[in-house]
């Protein structure tokens, strides 16, 4: 657990001095964007917070995300980033699926975590590859995005891993890895250093949430 909050101190320090930096080059800061700055801060510390105990299967997890979810909504679309917006609205509603997709009835926790069948992951990876492709296409065509394939490729299989955590099915963890490590590529390219530090942090976070679920399978 020291090691997590040493991440957590880490995580939260970086995206402090990336958040920090945006705002460098404006002379005149408006208190509107110190707001929306705080509200960053807040959004990624929930974010950790739904990391830490969704990785120990801790129910409270759910309020956690659909906390965080709710101020990036506002955060992206101050920023002018409606897709992600909108992305953030699905992670709401996904994280009340969540809430009582992990409770019973009775009021006992659901299953254990378990490994998806070969038939769930074979559609898993068919409809994620095929929604890549179809919005990968319609970004490249049709927005301005610098890396739409990318940027396609990360929405779509970040929208599926929510989803198997919903149902907690261990390989979320090892794909929210691969994610998380194409999107620190995504921040290198953009010469966003410090961006690049927050989400191979990240993937720490994940290894540790794998580690923790196989154990208790």
């Amino acid at each position: 657990m020291k090691e997590i909050v040493f991440w957590l101190f880490i995580k939260n320090l970086a995206f402090c001095n990336v958040t920090a930096g945006c705002f460098n080059n404006i002379k005149h800061p408006t208190p509107y964007i110190c707001r929306v700055s705080a509200l960053e801060v807040s959004a990624v510390v929930l974010a950790l917070l739904y990391l830490l105990l969704a990785s120990a299967q801790n129910r409270w997890c759910w309020p956690a995300g659909i906390a965080s979810s709710l101020i990036y909504i506002f955060v992206c679309y101050a920023s002018n980033l409606l897709i992600e917006a909108a992305l953030q609205v699905f992670y709401a509603v996904a994280g009340i699926a969540g809430w009582f997709s992990w409770q019973h009835s009775t009021g006992k926790p659901e299953a254990f975590p378990r490994s998806w069948t070969g038939r769930e992951a074979k559609v898993f990876f068919l409809i994620c590859t095929t929604l890549w492709l179809l919005s990968g296409f319609f970004f490249s065509r049709y927005t301005t995005t610098s890396q739409p394939w990318l940027d396609a490729g990360i929405s779509v299989f970040s929208i599926g891993c929510t989803l198997l955590a919903v149902k907690k099915i261990i390989q979320n963890w090892p794909l929210w890895i691969v994610i998380d490590l194409a999107a620190a590529y995504l921040y290198f390219q953009r010469d966003l250093r410090l961006s690049t530090l927050l989400y191979l942090l990240y993937c720490a976070l994940a290894v540790f949430g794998w580690i923790q679920w196989k154990k208790a399978r």
